[in-house]
């Protein structure tokens, strides 16, 4: 085919199903996947364009896939192709479309402070019941705000391309300033996408995945969530973001399309008030390097830093570390003063991130069972979180309410893990090889300014001694 002119693959596609019939059972293991490969010399030589995991199609979903240039040529060839495997799970392609121009844009973003913002460049179709006022929540500049009183509170934006490596970053207060209960059913804005337009096909962008539902729908979780990985629905409520929050978040798989659809909504409540709340600084797009590391805001791929950090490597901790901690989730009384659900969603998630909070890794989970009374828990960091600017988080990710499902955490230590002498020396070795940071090349990113403390210290000290 010729593809000089071409941008992106689609089709929708299924691989198994999710019954054990026969010819339609669901896949198990990676050779059960389908690969997409392409050939720019007659088949001689192949090369991976995407691979279609073996748990992330057993229903039928739209796939988009952006052409990278060395595909366009005027003689490229494209296979579908699932290695050879004795009980390999039937699959389907429908509706396959290589080439066209991109009709939807590959970004959409709305920051009202910047010139040029007006109504033609604005990123949303439309916002029922909201207005675009100035001083919501004391934030300087303007934002859509929808009020208590509002029949109707949504926000829709234009289709837009979602492919690998795109995030999604925005500023979200929910009642600030007013009075609810912080988790009642309506007070909270879904973010939800849609990833075929004019359809009512909505789903929430990041599922609650919780100890217990993780990769089981059947469980109450979602077929989207990873086993062993655990995270928060895209839901904002007046439990958190009463305060203008800034959230950041990769765009999964499941939302990669030519033309995906995200929108803001608050349920109604009959004849109740819902709280107000408030959207601004819009992005989608290409992700920012590390994603700002949750210190600033992504604008056209690049990091606007927060005040106090700038661009910075990461860099590997010069000493390994474990964590240490006493843990109690409830009691063996089970009274109405300590109390717990002895359930997996009840349990205590320790995790980590290395980019401001915006992505977490599950390092443990402790169920309440084990901890009804207090016991010690030492843990050996894993290795992506041997990095400076690494958090730790313990968390549970749901609870019966005030009063309920009460857990307890103390004396919490971070310590250089035992070493031997020849361990030791390699790292060293290590820490010596490593390049010099210049001022020259500074990597991006949003990382804190270690050292600046320090240098004020000293300039205030010479100048007292009369050093200058």
């Amino acid at each position: 085919m010729d593809l000089r002119d071409s941008s992106f693959l689609q089709c929708h596609v299924q691989l198994g199903g999710s019954s054990n019939q026969s010819g339609c059972s669901t896949p198990t293991s990676r050779d059960q996947s389908v690969f997409i490969h392409y050939s720019t010399d007659k088949g001689t030589s192949w090369m991976q364009l995407r691979e279609l995991g073996y748990d992330s199609y057993t229903r039928p979903r739209l796939l988009h896939v952006a052409l990278p240039p060395s595909a366009k040529t005027k003689t490229t060839r494209v296979k579908f192709w699932q290695p050879t495997s004795d009980d390999r799970p039937a699959w389907a392609l429908d509706n396959c479309f290589i080439g066209g121009s991109e009709i939807s844009p590959a970004s959409l973003e709305w920051m009202p402070d910047r010139e040029g913002d007006d109504e033609v460049t604005v990123p949303w179709i439309f916002h029922p019941g909201g207005r675009r006022l100035g001083g919501y929540c004391s934030e300087r500049g303007d934002a859509i705000v929808w009020g208590n009183d509002s029949p109707s509170k949504s926000i829709t934006l234009k289709p837009v391309i979602v492919d690998e490596n795109y995030m999604m970053q925005f500023k979200i207060a929910v009642g600030c300033a007013e009075r609810f209960l912080c988790c009642g059913a309506n007070n909270s804005v879904a973010l939800e996408y849609n990833v075929d337009p004019g359809t009512d096909n909505w789903h929430l962008l990041t599922p609650a995945c919780h100890p217990g539902n993780s990769g089981n729908s059947g469980g109450g979780g979602s077929d989207r969530c990873t086993p062993g990985e655990f995270a928060t629905a895209s839901v904002y409520g007046t439990d958190v973001y009463t305060r203008w929050t800034r959230v950041t978040l990769p765009l999964p798989e499941h939302a990669f399309s030519g033309s995906t659809q995200f929108r803001f909504i608050q349920p109604p409540a009959g004849n109740e008030d819902t709280p107000s709340w408030a959207i601004r600084d819009i992005y989608v797009g290409e992700a920012c390097p590390d994603m700002c590391s949750g210190h600033g805001v992504c604008s056209a791929g690049r990091c606007i830093c927060e005040d106090g950090f700038e661009g910075e490597t990461w860099k590997v901790a010069e000493v390994t570390a474990e964590v240490s901690f006493a843990l109690r989730l409830g009691s063996r009384f089970n009274d109405s003063t300590c109390n717990v659900e002895q359930t997996p969603d009840r349990a205590v998630v320790v995790r980590y991130s290395t980019d401001g909070g915006t992505t977490w890794r599950t390092i443990s989970v402790h169920d309440p069972a084990e901890y009804l009374t207090p016991r010690r828990v030492e843990l050996n960091l894993p290795e992506g979180a041997k990095k400076y600017h690494s958090q730790l988080s313990w968390w549970q990710p749901n609870h019966s309410g005030r009063h309920r499902d009460q857990w307890a955490l103390d004396n919490v230590e971070i310590r250089p893990s035992r070493r031997t002498d020849d361990q030791r020396r390699q790292q060293q070795m290590t820490a010596v090889s490593q390049p010099p940071y210049t001022d020259n090349c500074p990597p991006p990113g949003c990382k804190g300014r270690r050292g600046n403390a320090r240098r004020r210290h000293k300039r205030e000290v010479m100048r007292r001694r009369g050093g200058g």
